[in-house]
């Protein structure tokens, strides 16, 4: 009995992790190609510009730096904040699950589990990036 808890709690873990890790990336589909429609559009931060690394957008002229280093994309726009955050997402889930799973898990679990975390990301894409990131006037062109 104490298995089948530990099992299901891991399961639950991993699954708070995939959710978290959808959602970036719900975000950064939402800003390469829904910019204009979506909830971010109105902070510039969020707008997808691989310019904004170089100095007055120009690539011969260098990427930007502070105190002769190289400044990371992330500071630039959302999109590569959101990458940042759901690498850390993927990464911080895959530690924990695979650490508290150590031993206890069995083959049938690891199948399970996949079959879980897909009908999350498909449960997280209709919640966050249909619903949620995009203005409810521009869902109807979502399929289009």
């Amino acid at each position: 009995m104490a298995d089948a808890i530990i099992i299901i709690w891991i399961s639950l873990i991993g699954l708070l992790w995939w959710s978290i890790y959808c959602i970036f990336k719900w975000c950064q589909d939402t800003i390469i190609h829904h910019y204009e429609d979506s909830i971010f559009n109105t902070w510039d931060y969020f707008r997808h510009d691989w310019t904004r690394k170089y100095y007055d957008g120009d690539p011969a002229k260098g990427r930007k730096k502070f105190l002769g280093f190289v400044i990371p994309p992330v500071f630039f726009d959302g999109w590569h904040l959101f990458d940042v955050l759901r690498n850390t997402a993927a990464y911080t889930g895959i530690y924990l699950v695979g650490g508290i799973a150590a031993g206890h898990l069995s083959w049938w679990s690891y199948i399970l589990y996949g079959l879980l975390a897909a009908a999350a990301v498909m449960v997280s894409e209709k919640l966050f990036y249909r619903r949620l990131l995009i203005k409810p006037k521009y869902r109807n062109n979502l399929n289009k």
